[in-house]
């Protein structure tokens, strides 16, 4: 990718995410980044703000909200799908 970004001059993203909470190589991977933005190589590294393999939403069976309760939206939205099938 440092490569690819310094012979083009096209910015070159790349998504940088760790699954194991023990484990650094993004540290590696960041000093890696900043040498190569140093020489001119437009890198940049995207970080995930939430966890992977997660899904939430209105019609899954888990979810972050309190005890797991429904919200007067995620049942108008089964309403709606109720509805429409």
């Amino acid at each position: 990718m440092r490569r690819l970004a310094a012979e083009t001059q096209r910015p070159v993203s790349f998504l940088l995410f760790e699954n194991d909470p023990t484990a650094t190589p993004w540290r590696r991977l960041l000093e890696l980044t900043e040498a190569a933005v140093a020489s001119g190589a437009p890198l940049v590294p995207q970080i995930a703000n939430r966890p992977f393999g997660m899904l939430v939403g209105h019609q899954t069976v888990r979810t972050p909200s309190p005890r797991g309760r429904r919200t007067e939206r995620s049942r108008r939205c089964r309403s709606r799908s109720a509805l429409s099938n």
